[in-house]
C-alpha cells in the first residue's frame, strides 16, 4: 500500500510522502486512482459504486477531483454535445 499526502491550498496542489494528519483519507486501488487523475473515471461515481472509500471530510473528495481534467467528452463544444447546432 502506498501513502501520499495531497495538500490543496487556494487552488495550489502539493504532493508529498509526509506522514501528517489529513482532513480526509481516500482508500483506492492504484489503477482506479490513475483513471480518476486522468479524467476517465469520476471520483464521486467510484465512491457510490464502493470502488473507493473516503474517511473524513467528504467535501475534500470533490475538491480533489476538480484539480484533474474532466472526461474527454466534456471538452466537446456545446453545439456538438447537444446535437442541436445552437451552441
Amino acid at each position: 500500500m502506498e501513502h501520499w499526502l495531497v495538500s490543496l491550498t487556494a487552488g495550489d496542489a502539493k504532493v508529498s510522502r509526509a506522514n501528517r494528519h489529513a482532513d480526509a483519507v481516500m482508500l483506492v486501488e492504484r489503477e482506479l486512482l490513475d483513471r480518476i487523475v486522468s479524467g476517465r473515471v469520476n471520483a464521486m461515481a467510484a465512491l457510490l459504486r464502493g470502488a473507493l472509500v473516503v474517511e473524513g471530510d467528504l467535501g475534500l473528495l470533490l475538491a480533489f477531483q476538480r484539480i484533474f481534467p474532466g472526461p474527454p467528452s466534456s471538452a466537446r463544444p456545446a453545439a456538438a454535445a447537444t446535437g442541436d447546432g445552437r451552441g
